[in-house]
């Protein structure tokens, strides 16, 4: 057996052939390996040939797995990198006067909830008083916003999900005095 990569949601097969006839049996990390009724892992004895089909992987799916039988034993690994999120929709820059508001957005190919963070001027940010976060759409969807702004605040806003990040510029305007 060769070790794989697959791409997530693809099918992953693995072939032993043995000298003779034999009935083998399939494990992942030591754990035995059945077939289920969705048909998406299929098991398949022809004489001297064992199979184990794995249709629509996930990086869940990844681990080593062996064939054994009549006191053989072959192995390989299966690695399944996650399919990464990817910006559809990045940050605009925002202009604003003191003591207001700024909201900035960011929209994903596909849910992301785990590998993302927002960066002001490179220092990573939580929620407080004048910094709201919000996730919608199943974490497809990120938004910020900033309270009570100052000309202080002006910086560089990052969104990073995974491997991918959009910035823009926060510009606070100071209060002009006209008397």
């Amino acid at each position: 057996m060769e070790d794989l990569t697959i791409e997530e949601h693809g099918t992953a097969v693995f072939i032993c052939q043995y000298s003779r006839p034999v009935q083998a049996l399939w494990r992942r990390d030591g754990h035995e390996i059945q077939a289920d009724s969705g048909h998406r892992v299929i098991i398949e004895q022809d004489w001297n040939v064992a199979k184990l089909k794995i249709s629509d992987v996930t990086p869940e799916d990844g681990g080593t797995y062996t064939c054994e039988a009549s006191g053989t034993m072959v192995s390989a690994v299966l690695s399944v990198p996650a399919e990464r999120s990817d910006i559809v929709e990045g940050l605009q820059n925002v202009d604003t006067s003191e003591g207001g508001e700024a909201l900035f957005e960011c929209r994903l190919t596909r849910p992301e909830l785990q590998d993302c963070k927002w960066l002001l001027d490179d220092a990573p940010i939580s929620q407080s008083e004048n910094i709201e976060m919000a996730i919608f759409e199943g974490g497809q969807r990120h938004m910020l916003l900033l309270k009570n702004l100052t000309p202080l605040d002006s910086c560089i806003v990052t969104f990073v999900a995974g491997n991918t990040m959009s910035s823009a510029y926060l510009n606070v305007k100071g209060k002009q005095d006209h008397s």
